[in-house]
Order: C-alpha cells, then sequence, then structure tokens
C-alpha cells in the first residue's frame, strides 16, 4: 500500500539525499532501474506526499549521493553502468508496497499529466530543456499579429512535465508545453538559448526570475539547429 500524505515522514522537507535513501528503501527496494528511473521516481513520489523540491541545481547528482551512500552501506548494487538494484530491506518489506503498486503509481501519475504533453519532442539525452507559456499570452499575441510571446525556458535533469507542473500550480490556467528537448548537457544549451535571445532583446526584463523570453517554440527550434549545425527531426504531438 502506497504510503498516504499524512503519514509521510517528509512531508513540508526539500528533497535531499537523505530523503532519496529513504524513497529508494522504502519503496523500491528489490527493484533493479536506471537511474534516470529512480530520478523521476523519487521526485514524483516526493512532491505527490507534500514534500518540497529538490534545492540542489541538480537533482540527478543528489540521487548519485544517495545511491552511492546507499552502496556503501550494502543497501544497493550497481551491476553496470546507469543501472541500480535496491536491496530489499526492513524499510522496504514494512513499507508494504510491491513491485505492482509502485507500477500502478507511475500509470497513475501519467493519466494525472497527459495535458502536459509537449507540442514538439526531439533530441535524445537523460536531461531536458523545455519552454512553455500560458495559452492567455498566444491568445493575446495572435490578437496583433504577432508570432511570438511570453515564454519560459528552462532545464530539468527529470521530468519537464513534473516541473512545469509544480511551477504551475495555483496559477489561473493550465501552461502548454511547446517544446521539450533531450540532451546530455542541458546546462550548456540552455545558457546559449537564455544568451542568444538576449543578445537579440528578447528577455522579458519585468517578468521574475531570468527565464522568460519573448519567443516561442519555432523560434527556440531554429537557433537549437543553427547551434547543432543540422535541422532536428521533432515529433508532434496533436
Amino acid at each position: 500500500m502506497i504510503q498516504d500524505e499524512e503519514s509521510y515522514r517528509y512531508k513540508g522537507v526539500p528533497l535531499t539525499a537523505a530523503v532519496v535513501e529513504y524513497i529508494a528503501k522504502s519503496q523500491l527496494a528489490g527493484q533493479q532501474l536506471k537511474r534516470s528511473q529512480i530520478v523521476d521516481y523519487v521526485e514524483k513520489y516526493h512532491a505527490q506526499h507534500g514534500g518540497f523540491p529538490c534545492q540542489a541545481a541538480d537533482l540527478s547528482r543528489t540521487v548519485k549521493k544517495a545511491l552511492d551512500n546507499l552502496k556503501a552501506n550494502k543497501d544497493a548494487e550497481n551491476p553496470s553502468t546507469g543501472w541500480w538494484r535496491i536491496s530489499r530491506g526492513v524499510e522496504g518489506e514494512q513499507s508494504g508496497e510491491s513491485k505492482d503498486d509502485v507500477a500502478h503509481a507511475g500509470e497513475v501519475d501519467e493519466e494525472e499529466t497527459q495535458a502536459f504533453q509537449p507540442l514538439l519532442l526531439l533530441g535524445e539525452g537523460d536531461e531536458t530543456i523545455y519552454l512553455y507559456y500560458y495559452p492567455a499570452y498566444k491568445a493575446a499575441a495572435h490578437s496583433i499579429s504577432q508570432d511570438k510571446w511570453l515564454c519560459k525556458i528552462g532545464r530539468t535533469d527529470s521530468s519537464a512535465r513534473l516541473r512545469i507542473s509544480c511551477q504551475s500550480t495555483g496559477m489561473p490556467e493550465r501552461p502548454e508545453i511547446g517544446l521539450v528537448y533531450r540532451t546530455n548537457d542541458s546546462r550548456t544549451l540552455e545558457s546559449v538559448l537564455h544568451g542568444v535571445l538576449t543578445l537579440r532583446n528578447q528577455w522579458s526584463e519585468s517578468s521574475p526570475g531570468v527565464e522568460w523570453f519573448i519567443t516561442s517554440a519555432e523560434d527556440v527550434l531554429s537557433i537549437i539547429e543553427f547551434v547543432l549545425g543540422h535541422p532536428v527531426i521533432a515529433e508532434a504531438h496533436a
């Protein structure tokens, strides 16, 4: 049985390596998974049960640190590069959660995030660059025959949909994900995109933070293709 929010010991606490260790031991015991799958799972599980986001810049490294700690304590094994097996210990047995429960939890989350499907999905890698906006911004731009509007461009080491969902909680409308680009160096690409758009005077000074620009998915895709030196084949979603 999956732990409910009220009984979760790390409710209201940021996601740290210690929290990752607890989730891995209590929820993933006996399973062999890719590190990227563990990153996605612990981030979703922690958020769904009232936990706060990881404050570290790179969640993937936080998870790696937790897995290394588990391995040192013989609570996890690293049978091959990128793959981890969590030992079945006391906490995992006490949780009462089976492999089927973990799989079901993932299925429920997929159903909840169907509305967050990107319009353009492209690239390959374990990290992600994402662009999203609110439909009202796009509609206002189109009403005056403009093809660019206020968009946020960010990066994440795990699920772009979950990251955007968390960022948009409490907003009057659901954001639309215009573009998701998978890569193995999201930091460099994000810096390039922000730099080019800023040089073009497309950065929105009036918006909070430094990630909002007057742009579009097509505009950003054209920059990515220019940087790479070749066209990128995108998978479009209706």
